[in-house]
């Protein structure tokens, strides 16, 4: 197996809507791995420098937030379902969100590689989550039993909204995720006042009453950290939807 080699990562940030700063900005940090032609090659400007392409952090490519709930459960029946867009768009209801950490390159055309989408836009992880939301639901509402009557309406958060994975500047469009790549990407943006505090914004905006954190292991101890500074009410579950085909998610305790 080769050795560990590490370069420096440049890239040009579009500044999230709302902010106090209009103006890109330009971010580095360290990234070590053993095989970077999993990188496409035309992005090694100089030795030990791995530019990334000012696109793959521009305003068309941060995925938004769900506008309207995604799922919901009476907290009676069986089965939790998709909610109704038509019934939910035109009313102040209230709602739960379900945090993730960043997109998937399902969430953007083209295998990752085109405009943004959504959140959480994989089928098959969609209907592994309405099959497990009545299960975790009922575990959540002996969690938190005084704010959750009348069910849940969850939306879909991702905590930060570009793709971290970086699948976009891979060699090969089919190449398997590096979770190296994703996790080291993710914590160089999250630790940008920029993007925590536009991730408060969004989340005051939409006033969860509870927020699931369901992001991978590696990111779940910061959003948790984050949670807690701004006094969000809040509950962790040990797996990301991408998982939960597995076995139901569970609550973590803290």
């Amino acid at each position: 197996m080769p050795p560990l080699s590490a370069r420096e990562v440049v890239a040009r940030i579009a500044p999230p809507p709302g902010g106090d700063s209009p103006t890109v900005k330009e971010i580095r940090y360290q990234l070590r791995l053993r095989k970077w032609s999993w990188f496409d090659p035309t992005l090694t400007a100089e030795p030990g420098i791995l530019q990334l392409p000012d696109w793959q952090f521009c305003a068309t490519r941060r995925v938004d937030d769900d506008p309207t709930p995604r799922f919901e459960w009476d907290g009676k029946t069986e089965h939790a379902c998709a909610c109704d867009f038509v019934s939910v768009r035109n009313a102040l209801q209230e709602c739960d969100a379900l945090l993730i950490e960043s997109p998937h390159r399902s969430e953007y055309a083209d295998r990752g590689r085109g405009e943004a989408l959504g959140p959480l836009r994989d089928t098959e992880v969609n209907r592994v989550v309405l099959n497990r939301l009545p299960g975790l639901l009922e575990k959540v509402a002996r969690h938190v039993p005084d704010g959750v009557a009348g069910g849940f309406r969850i939306a879909v958060v991702n905590a930060v909204q570009y793709q971290t994975s970086l699948a976009a500047c891979t060699a090969k469009p089919r190449c398997a995720i590096n979770k190296a790549v994703r996790d080291r990407t993710w914590h160089a943006l999250f630790d940008l006042p920029e993007i925590r505090d536009d991730l408060d914004r969004r989340l005051r905006k939409m006033a969860p009453r509870l927020i699931l954190v369901a992001s991978t292991s590696r990111t779940q101890d910061r959003l948790v950290a984050f949670l807690r500074e701004r006094s969000f009410r809040f509950l962790a579950l040990d797996r990301h939807p991408s998982g939960w085909w597995r076995a139901e998610p569970k609550i973590v305790p803290l």
